[in-house]
């Protein structure tokens, strides 16, 4: 009787978790992207492979032993099943901008990023990027086998891309998502730091050496780690950089005053300034006509671009003994001293990265990377109509003449300009509760959407004529 109670209140559990699965399958997801819906069919599989576990238990061929055992086994699986459904959670159309979706995906597209991805809303600060191998789904014993046909149909890893949601989801700040991808391509770019900065690499371990007062190597776990992570993080810096331009820089650097505290300096992550003074030469440099991005901006705007543009309360990093000490209140004596060398390291290095991430994407994906050329004709094209409510939704071809598309970068990077340098030319109905600036705001983020839309529309109907 035991054991048949057991049962029932795991069928009991199990069921819940289909039904619930079962309605989350009849959401509509923004853009129909396929990637929750693969999602929520591993996790069908896996409440299926459970079912199958009970449904064993009943042969009274075997022992109470393994009966229990499957009654249990089944549980756990039940269990991670419940953890998968939170892992989904926020992809739903009502935390994300439907628009958004395809213009994202067709970036992981043009980056030859082949896994299956979905995209999720938290309620949270947070841009992130989460991978999980297959072996994540199939250590099970006797899977179902709709389980393995789930599993099948998919590019392994799974990947999901978090952005931040409700107030937090403003279009502009989606640059950022240029960062995460960064991340998924990082181990194809090819950086070598073992051939190509080692007289670097040998000055950051005796710096360290000096300071911990004893040897270590530069395979040590805790150095070569931080410098791992700092390196893995400029280069995806870089890699967003070369395909959304300022506006990724807008968004990291505004991003990084709004939702973090201090400096921003962790074993994962290089310091806040520090990232953005290398970026900051970026905006300086030249493009093929002549001009940078600072100047093509100020041409426009009549406003400087300052390195502090919209990111004046980032803290300037410490540095050396000052820094060390700030940095031994949450951390050891090793890693605190390899995070306060490493910052010279990193600066020395960084003009490597740079170059060799952008050879990379040159060759791989040429016609995403964002250029000065490309905010002058934006800027000129569209500009001036979005202050007077039209959004940037096509262009003629200067070549061909033929109208196309805008793309996801221009628009970020036009939203991004009326927002720092012409929100009072946004009209807005009068009356409105609240302030006024609240409501423009309000009203170039919506046409911002808008423009994401009906772009992506016309994309859409080339594409089918």
């Amino acid at each position: 009787m035991a054991l048949e109670n057991a049962r029932q209140a795991n069928r009991v559990f199990i069921a819940r978790l289909e039904a619930q699965t079962i309605g989350l399958q009849n959401e509509v997801y923004p853009g129909r992207h396929p990637g929750p819906y693969k999602w929520l069919k591993i996790v069908r599989g896996l409440i299926a492979t459970a079912q199958g576990y009970l449904t064993e238990s009943e042969n009274p061929a075997i022992s109470d032993t393994d009966k229990s055992k499957l009654i249990n086994d089944a549980a756990q699986i039940g269990q991670f099943s419940f953890g998968k459904l939170k892992d989904i959670l926020g992809a739903e159309a009502s935390e994300l901008p439907h628009q958004v979706i395809k213009p994202l995906q067709r970036w992981l597209d043009d980056l030859k990023i082949k896994e299956t991805v979905f995209f999720l809303a938290e309620h949270a600060p947070n841009y992130e990027l989460r991978i999980w191998p297959k072996g994540h789904f199939s250590h099970f014993h006797h899977p179902a086998q709709s389980l393995t046909d789930a599993l099948s149909e998919v590019e392994w890893p799974f990947t999901r891309i978090t952005v931040p949601g409700r107030a937090l989801g403003m279009l502009p700040y989606y640059a950022l998502v240029a960062h995460e991808a960064g991340h998924a391509i990082y181990a194809r770019v090819g950086l070598d730091l073992n051939a190509n900065s080692q007289p670097q690499l040998q000055t950051l371990v005796d710096r360290v050496q000096a300071r911990i007062g004893r040897s270590l190597t530069v395979n040590d776990t805790a150095l070569s780690e931080i410098v791992t992570n700092w390196v893995e993080e400029l280069a995806a810096d870089a890699i967003a950089h070369f395909i959304a331009g300022p506006a990724f820089y807008f968004s990291a650097f505004g991003f990084f005053q709004m939702c973090t505290r201090g400096y921003g300096v962790g074993t994962s992550h290089p310091p806040h300034d520090l990232r953005r003074s290398v970026l900051y030469e970026q905006m300086l440099v030249n493009g093929a006509a002549g001009s940078s991005y600072a100047e093509i901006f100020q041409k426009h705007t009549g406003v400087p671009f300052d390195i502090e543009i919209n990111s004046i309360g980032i803290p300037a990093c410490s540095s050396g003994d000052n820094l060390f000490a700030v940095l031994q209140i949450n951390y050891d004596v090793l890693p605190s001293s390899v995070m306060t060398e490493a910052i010279q390291y990193v600066t020395e290095i960084y003009p490597y990265i740079f170059k060799t991430v952008g050879d990379y994407l040159k060759v791989e994906c040429p016609d995403l990377i964002y250029t000065p050329e490309k905010l002058d004709f934006d800027l000129t094209n569209h500009l001036e109509a979005l202050c007077h409510l039209i959004p940037p939704i096509e262009f003629k071809e200067a070549q061909t003449g033929e109208i196309k598309p805008v793309v996801l970068s221009s628009i970020l990077n036009v939203g991004w300009v009326a927002l720092l340098t012409k929100l009072d030319q946004i009209s807005v109905q009068p009356g409105q509760v609240g302030s006024i600036h609240t409501w423009q705001m309000e009203r170039l983020h919506s046409l911002l959407i808008k423009a994401v839309e009906l772009a992506e529309a016309r994309r859409t109907w080339e594409e089918a004529v």
